[in-house]
């Protein structure tokens, strides 16, 4: 694959357009709504836990959620 950015940010870090492409891109994969994901996020990640998100053309290709370091 080219033309990847990749990213490591902890989940205080994540802005807006992080979430709602972060929650687009598991809703691909579970089939739960948006909110039901933004939900399932705020009850189990925690916001020192780091998350590597990895982008290409603009839009969400893979997430690696990795915990505390």
């Amino acid at each position: 694959m080219t033309g990847l950015n990749m990213y490591l940010k902890q989940t205080k870090e994540l802005n807006a357009y992080d979430m709602d492409s972060l929650t687009a891109l598991k809703q691909q994969y579970w089939n739960y709504s948006i909110d039901e994901q933004k939900k399932w996020f705020g009850k189990n990640i925690i916001a020192d836990d780091y998350h590597v998100l990895i982008y290409r053309g603009g839009g969400i290709v893979r997430i690696l959620k990795c915990g505390q370091c």
